[in-house]
Formats: structure tokens, sequence, C-alpha cells
């Protein structure tokens, strides 16, 4: 294993640079004690010279453990740790605070339920040439035992730049982060806890739009645990959608850059709208029917697992029932929010 501190960057131009800059990692948490135990245990073993990075975690008033992990993981890493305890206002306020007491020259963002690869900062710093003010890399989803729980919180897979730039990997320069003036404190959560988003997108499109360009590290990896949620919870994820057409609104170029044949959320949304009219057009001819195949097709996936082996027929049924479920409220909050902002997403 090669030795953190041994470690120096490579410039194709130059040969091997002196140093690296320093980068300061902002973690906001709340109620993670367990998963953020992974995340700092991960962050402690990059594979960057020691004295050249910081980790920040910005703490909205946990009630579990969380200071106690902060705290041995100061004491145990090779890189200085340093702890916030303020309000819950929301993630996009926690970024913003650690940001503020950050020293490094590059702020790079993760999620306390993501665990970065031992070569993410380093892959990552690699990418900034000049010009370059953000970088952002792969988002990976993993999960405990052979199969997600049955009621799992929703993440994507990010394998290019898809516009979006996720704060579970993403890295700016300071001075371009200061002079956008951060996240944008608006975005906070709803009224069932789950936080807004779009604050990461819009923050990134800022940025570009004054000139700084963007990149993809396709070697920074960041591995997104996918954790088990409560059953109402899991029902409401849908509505989070309805950040979407605000954001398609404020930045265009997210329907070529981010969404399916310009006006699809994703390609599930694009089926299930085909689905719905195929469904309606059976009034007429049955045969309008073949229209819902690609949706079943797009579903199979999720409810296969649960029919060989073990045959688990009630709980496939089930799966697809709530596929089902989650395509029709999915579609319908993209279409009252499609409305509201006078930007269609379906």
């Amino acid at each position: 294993m090669v030795s953190i501190s041994a470690v120096q960057p490579y410039d194709e131009a130059a040969g091997v640079r002196a140093v690296w800059p320093f980068v300061s990692i902002i973690v906001p948490t709340r109620n993670r004690a367990a998963y953020l135990r992974d995340v700092l245990g991960a962050l402690s073993n990059q594979v960057y010279p020691v004295g050249r990075m910081e980790i920040i975690v910005i703490d909205n008033s946990s009630t579990d453990e969380t200071e106690d992990v902060v705290r041995q993981a100061a004491v145990t890493g090779p890189f200085p740790v340093r702890y916030l305890r303020k309000q819950d206002d929301g993630p996009a306020s926690s970024r913003n605070r650690g940001a503020e007491m950050a020293t490094g020259e590059i702020l790079a963002f993760t999620d306390s339920d993501c665990v970065p690869a031992p070569g993410w900062v380093r892959a990552a710093v690699a990418r900034f040439d000049p010009g370059v003010a953000l970088v952002c890399g792969p988002i990976l989803p993993v999960w405990d035992g052979p199969d997600p729980a049955f009621f799992m919180h929703q993440i994507y897979e990010v394998m290019h730049e898809d516009g979006l730039y996720a704060t579970a990997n993403v890295f700016y320069r300071r001075e371009a982060f200061l002079a956008r003036g951060g996240f944008d404190e608006r975005f906070r959560t709803y009224a069932w806890g789950q936080p807004v988003g779009g604050d990461d997108t819009d923050l990134a499109w800022r940025v570009r739009r004054a000139g700084g360009m963007s990149t993809f590290a396709k070697d920074a990896v960041v591995y997104h645990q996918a954790s088990p949620i409560s059953a109402r919870a899991y029902l409401l994820q849908p509505l989070a959608a309805q950040i979407i057409p605000q954001l398609v609104a404020r930045i265009p170029e997210l329907r070529t850059t981010s969404l399916y044949k310009r006006y699809f959320l994703h390609r599930q949304s694009a089926t299930f709208c085909l689905a719905v009219a195929g469904i309606v057009g059976a009034r007429r001819t049955r045969t309008s029917l073949v229209l819902t195949l690609p949706w079943l097709q797009a579903t199979w996936p999720a409810v296969k697992r649960d029919i060989w082996p073990p045959r688990r027929w009630g709980r496939a049924g089930l799966r697809f029932a709530l596929q089902a479920q989650s395509s029709a409220l999915l579609s319908i909050t993209l279409i009252q929010s499609s409305i509201r902002n006078r930007s269609v997403v379906l």
C-alpha cells in the first residue's frame, strides 16, 4: 500500500509537482452516526498528503451518537477533523457553514451516507486544470446483503457528467464557490423531512454561466449507501420531483444534459406516459395495449428478484403495485409542477 505522505501529484507537463492544493472536505449530517463512521473511515484512508487536507462535519442537531463518532475520527485519523453543531435548517445551509469554516483552496462535498474510494480526492484534484471551477465524479449505489431492502431510499447512478452535479460527489475552487454566494439556502426540506434538493444543480450552473468550466473525473468514485427507509417515506419519495420543472425553468440547458428526450425526467417516466396512453386508447382498440410493454419491461428488473428464486409471489406482486403507484404519483407531481412553473417535464 502506498503511504499517504509519500504521494505526489503528477503533472503531465512538468512532471511531479511539489505540492497538492489544500482540500477541505465538507460533510453535512443528521442522525446518521452508523453511516458517518464509514464515511469518516473512508476519508481517513484517502491517498493524499497529510497536512494538505481537512475534514469538516456539520451536524444538523443530531440526537444520536454523531458527535462521539466525529471525536473518535479526530483522534484516530491522519487528517484534522473539525465539527460544528447547528440548528437543522437544511443541507444547503450546512454546506455553506462548512465552506465558511474551510481553509482549503478546493472545497469537496460528499454526503454522510457516502463512502469515497481511497483515490477520490486525488483523482478529482488532478482534474483542476486552469479554468476548471468544478469537478464531479461517478456515484455508484451499494447496499448491505445480496438484495436491497424492500423500502429503500431512492438513489441514482452517475457514470458521466449529467448536468446535475450532486453534492454526493462534487469539488469546487474556493474562489468560484464564494463568488457565486455558495448554495442557495432557500432550498430546504419538504414537510415530511426529505431535502428539497436542487441547490447543488443551481450552484453548479451559476458557476458555469459565470465562466467556470466543469469536468468529470472518472476515477473519483463515491459509493452511495442505499439505506432502508419507512414505508411512508418510500411512498412520498416521488413528491420530491416537484423541484425538477422549477430547475428546468431556471436552467433550460438541463433539457439536453439531464432529461430524457428533452421532456421526460428519465426513460421510465417516458414509458409510463406511453403506458397510460395505451390504457386510455384500449377503450377504442385493444391493440393499443402494446404501448404498455416498454413500461413493463422497465419495471421488470425490480420485480424479477422476487420471482425466482425464492419465488416470493406475494412480495413480487406488492413490488409491482408499488412501482405502478410510484410512477403514477411521479407523473402527477411532475404535471402539477410543470403547470405551476410553466416548464414541461413529464
